[in-house]
């Protein structure tokens, strides 16, 4: 029978997960772990030391190297060996050279979305956007549109969880306007006039 330790301290879950390397041929069967968030700041901290490397002087999240560093990161902490022990996992990849060496950006953006899936399934950190959030963002993509920037800039870095949040609401907002504009086009279609018109006649009584 299972100890009590055993059972509370088990071993961390994992999710396996597969991708296929460059070479378009050998598969990699690897797992995926859940993140504490030491580590998430780790990823962060990866990410700035990857940019600047690349050359960027100030990272930002909203960098593409500093993307592509938290990406890579996020793979190298987070992908272990399937069959390495629960309580000793082995990281599958050595560093982030190795990563950008075995995988392309579409394999190692799946692997990063398969732990964040993994993640909110059994330990989500991130609540959805607040109402107080949704018009920032909202604010903040508009006056991207105003001066020519890019809309997309204000999601930039921000979780998969709020994301889907935000859009879920765009949509439930949107409603009353779409149900309004099929409720007038219906009384448009409704109101179109006959081809027999009523004009006066021009007979005069003699």
């Amino acid at each position: 029978m299972a100890r009590a330790k055993d059972i509370i301290l088990g071993a961390p879950l994992r999710r396996p997960c597969s991708v296929t390397a460059v070479d378009g041929v050998t598969r990699l069967d690897l797992a995926v772990t859940l993140l504490p968030s030491t580590i998430t700041s780790a990823i962060d901290d990866g990410a700035r030391a990857y940019a600047k490397a690349k050359g960027v002087a100030e990272p930002k999240p909203e960098d593409a190297a500093f993307l592509r560093g938290k990406v890579a990161h996020t793979v190298l902490l987070s992908c272990v060996d399937p069959d390495s022990p629960g309580d000793a996992p082995v990281p599958f990849f050595d560093d982030v050279a190795q990563i950008e060496r075995m995988l392309d950006d579409a394999a190692q953006v799946y692997i990063v979305q398969e732990q964040k899936d993994f993640q909110d399934e059994h330990a989500p950190i991130v609540e959805g956007v607040t109402p107080e959030q949704y018009v920032q963002l909202q604010a903040a993509c508009l006056e991207e549109f105003r001066r020519g920037g890019d809309p997309e800039r204000p999601f930039a870095g921000l979780p998969l969880r709020v994301l889907r949040s935000f859009s879920a609401q765009s949509v439930a907002r949107s409603l009353p306007l779409t149900e309004l504009l099929s409720e007038l086009g219906s009384r448009s279609q409704g109101s179109t006039p006959s081809s027999e018109s009523s004009a006066p006649t021009s007979e005069s009584e003699s």
